[in-house]
């Protein structure tokens, strides 16, 4: 098995080597993140098929939560773009600035489509993808997009927690359909019993129906405190 998973891993960070861009230092130190956190998740990435853009190199995440969720993230990344930022990026002072995301947020508004991905989960009751859109393409903007990459496969690996966070809204309603079935399929941990599903589901429905921000706060610690987590 550990053979398996260094073979796994050693494949991810050949593929993600691919789509690296030599100048562009702070893009390759967000795919250089990018393997380590999916290292630690066991998550697997493979060259695109069917997802692939006509004008863009692309790969597949393929990664469960923790609701047993099996996710599929399709990256296309446009390497012409990249190489056009290499150009001038040195004149830019992007290291420890405090401007509160300003030049990010100019430079990522013209390159935007430099790496773009789509997200979907597995639905075993007919085979096919669901889309999910869990980060807009707004907050790409204020971030490298391989940060905001890193951001997309945490918030889907923790997915249960995540789905009682305030922004997430679409993970919430997702999950009321892919948890169930996830479980249904077997797709779930051993110790995971149908009352762990429902209890989880329920609570996503309370969320979803909160009347202010106060009232949502006061849900979600009902939720951390029944569920058994710490907040």
């Amino acid at each position: 098995m550990k053979k398996i998973k260094n073979n796994t891993k050693k494949k991810n960070r050949e593929i993600l080597e691919n789509f690296t861009c030599e100048g562009l230092d702070q893009h390759n130190r967000s795919i250089e993140w990018l393997g380590d956190v999916l290292d630690d998740i066991d998550a697997k990435i493979e060259t695109c098929g069917d997802q692939r853009r006509y004008d863009a190199e692309s790969f597949s995440i393929r990664m469960y939560g923790s609701s047993g969720v099996l996710y599929r993230i399709s990256v296309h990344y446009r390497r012409r773009q990249a190489r056009l930022m290499v150009k001038r990026i040195k004149e830019i002072n992007l290291d420890g600035r405090e401007d509160d995301g300003k030049t990010m947020g100019v430079l990522m508004h013209a390159f935007d489509e430099m790496m773009t991905f789509d997200t979907h989960w597995f639905d075993a009751r007919d085979g096919d993808w669901e889309s999910i859109c869990i980060h807009g393409r707004r907050e790409k903007r204020n971030a490298w997009p391989g940060d905001t990459l890193v951001s997309l496969v945490s918030t889907l690996s923790d997915d249960l927690r995540s789905s009682l966070e305030l922004s997430m809204n679409t993970l919430r309603r997702e999950l009321c359909e892919a948890y169930p079935i996830a479980w249904f399929n077997n797709q779930t941990q051993k110790d995971v019993v149908f009352d762990d599903v429902e209890q989880h589901v329920v609570h996503l429905h309370r969320l979803e129906n909160a009347e202010d921000k106060e009232d949502f706060e006061e849900l979600r610690q009902e939720a951390f405190e029944e569920i058994g987590w710490g907040v």
